[in-house]
């Protein structure tokens, strides 16, 4: 049993409910001090595996070395999944086609980390007053391109853990599902 295969399973029944952190993970990196740090973005289906967009200026870019954990909750179906996975940089073609179909906004981001300022840099209070109107300033043209450090990250799972919420005097449903030597292991849990 492949656990993605749950996972989009589930997913799905709580984009259907209309789930609104259906689409989102929040992805947990170490600091250099080793302190964990999670931040929400979009979890990305890409061909059938796991994928964020980010940015190489973003602190994560480096801290994705060390491993990544994510975490999901859909309250719609009462179910948490924690994920523990490796990273591979995803093909920089693929970058440049999906950055055509984002909004203005996030592109001129993209250019704004490039130009001025990298992603989680600190502004000081007279750049903090003026950076909506920079980045307004941005201009992309059309046939705009993603800049070099637009990228994004294939997440390849080595555990997955399925804990789902029950109601009333029936216990949780947990699950384990460890990758050992290609294949899948399934553990049940004590939730």
């Amino acid at each position: 049993m492949n656990p993605l295969d749950t996972f989009f399973s589930d997913q799905a029944r709580a984009r259907e409910l209309g789930d609104p952190t259906a689409p989102l993970c929040v992805f947990i990196t170490t600091e250099s001090n080793d302190y964990p740090t999670g931040r929400t973005l979009v979890l990305r289906n890409i061909d059938g595996q796991l994928g964020v967009f980010i940015n190489k200026s973003s602190p994560k870019w480096n801290q994705k070395d060390r491993g990544v954990s994510l975490q999901t909750y859909w309250p719609s179906v009462e179910i948490q999944y924690r994920i523990k996975a490796s990273c591979a940089a995803l093909d920089p073609e693929m970058i440049k086609q999906s950055w055509k179909q984002r909004p203005e906004t996030p592109k001129k981001l993209d250019w704004f980390y490039e130009r001025q300022k990298p992603q989680s840099a600190n502004l000081e209070p007279a750049e903090a007053t003026s950076f909506t109107t920079k980045l307004k300033e941005i201009a992309l043209l059309d046939g705009s391109t993603a800049p070099d450090s637009a990228a994004g990250l294939l997440l390849v799972p080595f555990e997955f853990e399925k804990l789902e919420l029950r109601l009333g005097d029936v216990p949780h449903n947990r699950e384990k599902f460890i990758l050992i030597e290609g294949n899948w292991q399934h553990y049940s849990m004590v939730p």
